[in-house]
């Protein structure tokens, strides 16, 4: 049985991933050899060389794990015939016909691919067979978004995910520099589909289009490095080494990337040059800190790492410089931390808005540097 759209739909952007990486390899082409008369230029020109070259050929073996893995994106087995059966008999009085199916480890959940059509005149909707399997096999599964989207009298292979233990809810806020119409700020939020949740912020330096186009840069090459799994570490490094590569053409962004397992309630914090965050625990709030220099100031890069428990009802704040900066110029240091300590509300969103709005009021109305502010709070699946 043909596994679905899915893998298609995932060879396919992981061959498009593979074609950037190759084409960002072509850019960081070794520049023409120039006349160097003394001995500091030669040392110079050697590093540079030498680090380009080991940029160029770590990007390069990207690009060629990406095409290797789009080969065997999934490896589908045929279905346990116990459950098979359990299935096909239930799905049938329900007027489904059920004539294959197939299992799909992945991340310690289990999705299904399942063949089905119906005898009945009027079509049956595919979310309320992933409600059937949710009941049946007493875990929670949804429709990939590739799926058909109702079971008609033709038989269709239909993708149904295994969904995590925790949910992620998410929300933001944002304020840009006075006298500037463009944020130098750059956030995203990535779910993976295999019960990771990325939040990512960039401050780039500076306000303005320049600033905004470098931290853009930034996290979308560490989104393509998550998707496909690369370690985080390495990706920074590889990011940090084609900054430090461009000293003379950009500046210093920062980048502060939360990892979350939402199917064991952990989260990793990676720091490069990045504000500390805020986890809160009902009332007591813990502290995520970073304390390195911002991407491109030197080559042997340092990352501040941290690992935290997580559990249904925290929330996770992640902040930029010019958020902190509020409450700095009007000498409230401690402020932030007990405001967030006091917080009733359970909407990431109306979270995010109540630190920016006390940011700007702790800085008189004056908003001297971007400021973003990220809020994503973790939920039991059961509960909602």
């Amino acid at each position: 049985m043909e596994y679905s759209t899915q893998s298609y739909y995932c060879k396919e952007r992981l061959c498009h991933y593979a074609e950037g990486f190759s084409e960002l390899v072509r850019m960081l082409k070794p520049e023409e050899e120039q006349k160097v008369f003394e001995r500091g230029d030669k040392l110079e020109s050697y590093r540079k060389k030498e680090n380009i070259q080991f940029i160029r050929s770590n990007l390069d073996e990207v690009s060629k794990l990406m095409t290797r893995l789009s080969a065997d994106i999934l490896l589908p087995k045929a279905m346990e015939r116990r459950k098979f059966l359990y299935l096909r008999k239930a799905f049938r009085s329900e007027g489904l016909i059920l004539s294959e199916a197939q299992t799909v480890a992945r991340g310690g959940k289990e999705d299904l691919t399942l063949c089905l059509s119906t005898k009945k005149r009027a079509p049956i909707d595919s979310a309320h067979v992933a409600n059937m399997l949710s009941v049946l096999l007493d875990r929670e599964y949804s429709c990939s978004i590739d799926n058909p989207g109702f079971v008609t009298g033709n038989a269709q292979p239909y993708l149904f995910l295994e969904q995590a233990n925790y949910l992620a809810f998410t929300g933001y806020a944002r304020a840009t520099k006075d006298m500037e119409t463009i944020s130098g700020d750059s956030y995203s939020f990535l779910d993976t589909g295999d019960g990771m949740f990325y939040a990512l912020l960039s401050d780039g330096t500076g306000s303005g289009e320049i600033a905004a186009n470098e931290s853009n840069w930034v996290l979308d090459l560490m989104e393509k490095f998550l998707e496909i799994k690369y370690p985080i570490e390495g990706a920074l490094r590889l990011i940090n080494g084609i900054w430090t590569m461009q000293q003379d053409k950009w500046k210093n962004p920062t980048l502060d990337c939360c990892s979350m397992n939402l199917n064991e309630g952990k989260c990793e914090f990676y720091k490069v040059g990045a504000s500390m965050s805020y986890i809160k625990h009902e009332r007591v709030v813990e502290l995520a800190e970073g304390s390195c220099l911002p991407l491109g100031c030197f080559g042997d890069m340092e990352i501040t790492k941290g690992c935290y428990n997580l559990e249904p009802g925290d929330t996770l704040i992640m902040i930029t410089d010019g958020v902190l900066g509020g409450f700095l110029s009007a000498g409230q240091e401690n402020e932030l931390c007990e405001l967030i300590e006091k917080m009733d509300s359970v909407n990431p969103r109306e979270m995010a808005q109540k630190v920016l709005q006390s940011a700007i009021f702790q800085g008189k109305g004056k908003i001297c540097d971007d400021m973003t502010v990220l809020a994503v709070r973790i939920e039991s699946r059961a509960l909602t």
